[in-house]
């Protein structure tokens, strides 16, 4: 048998999860049948969700309710850090860029996590374009 580690080891069901996480159990079921965040299941067929898991429904939590984003958004940010997350973990630079390229599109995109984004001005507003 496999040994876990402790952030992995399913051990909340969906009523203890959904309180964690601050999210309706409808949720929980919703963000499973998409994939998005799919626990183990007993032999009763009982979800059982880790540490891991809590984090990331948080994480999903925040998108969806702070930030706007929908489901297939949540989707498309786990697949990036995903894709990311090899990468990354080589690196322990500060600034380091990765630069991923679209194999359907060959365009690229560099992607620098650790700098923050620059903020938009007031000044680009749409009613001045002309």
């Amino acid at each position: 048998m496999q040994q876990q580690s402790a952030s992995n080891e399913p051990v909340y069901v969906i009523s203890v999860a959904s309180r964690l996480a601050a999210l309706p159990c409808w949720v929980l079921r919703v963000l499973d049948q998409e994939g998005i965040v799919v626990p183990v299941r007993t032999d009763s067929n009982r979800r059982l969700y880790s540490d891991e898991d809590i984090a990331i429904l948080a994480r999903v939590r925040h998108w969806t309710e702070e930030r706007g984003v929908n489901i297939a958004g949540v989707k498309v940010i786990l697949e990036i850090e995903n894709e990311l997350r090899p990468k990354s973990a080589d690196r322990s630079g500060v600034g380091s860029v990765d630069t991923l390229v679209s194999p359907d599109r060959g365009s690229a995109l560099t992607v620098s996590p650790k700098l923050p984004l620059p903020a938009l001005s007031s000044a680009h507003n749409s009613t001045d374009i002309k």
